[in-house]
Formats: C-alpha cells, sequence, structure tokens
C-alpha cells in the first residue's frame, strides 16, 4: 500500500478520441477522464537509440497510483508540473487487490544530433 506521503505528484490520464472536423477529416484529439490523480512517478531506466539523423532517448517510468479500473492501456498520462506525457505500456492491479495500481510508462525524448 502507498503511503499518502508519498502521494506527491498530480497526473491526468488522457483518453483518444476522433472527431471529423469541418472537412470531414478524422482528427485526433486528447481528452482529460481523469483529472488531479496523486501518484507516485519513479524513473526506471533509460536508453538511448540512434536512428538515421536523431538522438532518441527512451525512458521507462512506474507511476504508482490508489487503484482505478478505468485506467487502460490504450490512455495516456499527463504531467502537467514537467510538461510530460507518458504512454502506458501495462496497467497492472498489485496482488490483484485493487488497492494499488502500477502505471508501467514510457516517454521519448528526441534530440537532434550535431
Amino acid at each position: 500500500m502507498i503511503a499518502a506521503g508519498e502521494l506527491r505528484h498530480r497526473i491526468s490520464v488522457q483518453e483518444l478520441s476522433r472527431t471529423p472536423d469541418s472537412l470531414g477529416q478524422l482528427t485526433d484529439t486528447w481528452t482529460t477522464v481523469l483529472d488531479n490523480i496523486s501518484c507516485v512517478i519513479e524513473d526506471l531506466s533509460g536508453k538511448q537509440l540512434e536512428a538515421a539523423q536523431a538522438m532518441s532517448s527512451e525512458i521507462n517510468t512506474l507511476i504508482r497510483l490508489r487503484y482505478n479500473a478505468a485506467i487502460t492501456n490504450r490512455m495516456r498520462v499527463s504531467y502537467p508540473a514537467k510538461n510530460q506525457t507518458f504512454k502506458i505500456v501495462a496497467v497492472l492491479n498489485v496482488d490483484s487487490m485493487n488497492v494499488e495500481q502500477h502505471l508501467m510508462c514510457s516517454r521519448n525524448l528526441v534530440k537532434m544530433s550535431t
């Protein structure tokens, strides 16, 4: 169980929706479905990949929070305090107890090489 004092980060969970624009073309929009969720964000590892002329860093992150059945791996996490967005790779119900949830996430940082 997560101690209340550990839950120092605030995130939003967003879901992708496709809406038609004025020309009938579908536009992807991320809509916030859960807001101001208390959690713990921990970077687990990072790896660098060199592709073409860009250097990309992928960071694997664990987000620990109280259980919420509405969260799925088709969503993403927004962390506004650091202007970061995380792709949810897996949603884990810790010990299948519906008390604590772990979101295994990744985020990419892209830098152009010189």
